[in-house]
């Protein structure tokens, strides 16, 4: 028996290898093949990767309906969650309603954020940690004395990526949402610590340290919205796209915050938003997203750089789909018109980097490969 189970691996195993050594489109058909023998053998894991692989919904299906066991069809749910494919479960799949909306729980990653923070409390890493704790300038001698009094702003931006990254999805800092009895002043004070853009990343960082906890994160981003200064507003449009990544609601919340503001006048506040959606529906191929940044694109009278900032957001949304309008839509803008614009500018490259994006999977794009060459 062991034998056997040696022999279904190796027969599996090898044409899913050797497919990275085909060319297009030889390399799907061998990785079809490999996925008939892993359903065959009941290898669903194996075949739920070969499936989303070649982005197929209905091989992703077929890996469900094969298995009857409702705790490896919550694993195959994270493996989905985590890939970020849009996959709806239906009645074939779950007959239960409770075992459905459990299921769709995860692929939506509703309870993701409640999940992280329960596995930080278990592991005791909770406690917010300050850029000082990352730097260890006191292990420096006589550096930690002189830094102490620095107060520029570009050491503020640092201390602010600093501190975005290393309490990513904790949900609390030592900057940005301290207590508000804290001798820090809170969020407020921070932020005007920073100048210009500076104070773009202060609120985007937010959106970060908040990120997954979709109603929290909106609810504290919110008083940034009725600010004065429109690099803050920008921000805050950044960090409800960060809080909204990877989470997939019905009621799409970052829609219904940043729609407005994408056709807005002021350049920062309008690639804020821009951004916002791009990080938000990234992956998902949302057809309403990319009509909506495809008019960005194609505004002749939008500065360069919005246009720039939405070539890289239809990259995000679309990435790996090779979407035919998209594709077109990059090709009117560094080869028409626009080409004149964007020679010489620096948002250049930003404009054509996105269509390598949607085009990364050169086996199932087909023709789109060489227009990527010649771009």
């Amino acid at each position: 028996m062991w034998t056997k189970q040696i022999s279904r691996g190796l027969v599996s195993i090898s044409p899913a290898q050797q497919s990275e050594y085909l060319p297009g489109p030889d390399d799907l058909v061998v990785l079809k093949i490999a996925y008939e023998i892993y359903i065959k053998f009941m290898e669903y894991a194996s075949a739920l990767q070969i499936a989303l692989f070649l982005d197929d919904l209905q091989y992703i299906k077929q890996v469900y309906t094969s298995c009857d066991d409702v705790l490896q069809k919550k694993q195959f749910s994270y493996i989905i969650a985590r890939h970020g494919t849009a996959f709806q479960v239906d009645d074939d799949i779950a007959s239960d309603d409770i075992v459905r909306e459990v299921l769709e729980e995860i692929i939506n990653n509703t309870k993701l954020s409640e999940g992280y923070l329960t596995l930080a409390r278990d592991i005791e890493v909770m406690e917010p940690k300050s850029p000082e704790d990352i730097y260890k300038a006191h292990l420096l001698d006589g550096r930690a004395s002189a830094g102490a009094s620095v107060d520029s702003a570009r050491q503020n931006l640092a201390a602010t990526f600093v501190n975005a990254f290393v309490n990513a999805g904790f949900g609390q800092d030592k900057l940005m949402t301290p207590p508000t009895d804290s001798s820090s002043g809170g969020s407020g004070n921070w932020l005007f610590k920073n100048k210009e853009h500076g104070k773009t990343s202060a609120a985007a960082s937010l959106g970060m340290i908040l990120m997954w906890d979709v109603d929290s994160g909106l609810a504290q981003l919110d008083k940034y919205f009725h600010s004065n200064d429109n690099h803050v507003i920008s921000g805050a449009l950044l960090g409800v796209g960060i809080v909204n990544c990877g989470i997939r609601n019905d009621c799409d919340p970052a829609l219904a915050l940043l729609d407005d503001f994408v056709d807005k006048e002021d350049p920062s506040i309008r690639i804020g938003a821009i951004m916002g959606l791009g990080i938000a529906y990234a992956g998902t191929q949302n057809e309403q997203i990319c009509k909506k940044l495809s008019l960005v694109l194609n505004d002749a009278k939008a500065p360069l750089d919005v246009i720039a900032f939405a070539a890289i957001s239809l990259g995000l949304v679309c990435v790996g789909s090779c979407n035919e309008v998209v594709a077109q839509g990059y090709y009117i803008v560094v080869d028409g018109e626009e080409r004149v614009r964007l020679a010489g500018s620096p948002y250049s490259i930003f404009a054509t980097w996105p269509w390598s994006s949607i085009s990364w999977e050169a086996g199932k794009c087909g023709g789109h490969s060489r227009s990527v060459k010649d771009i």
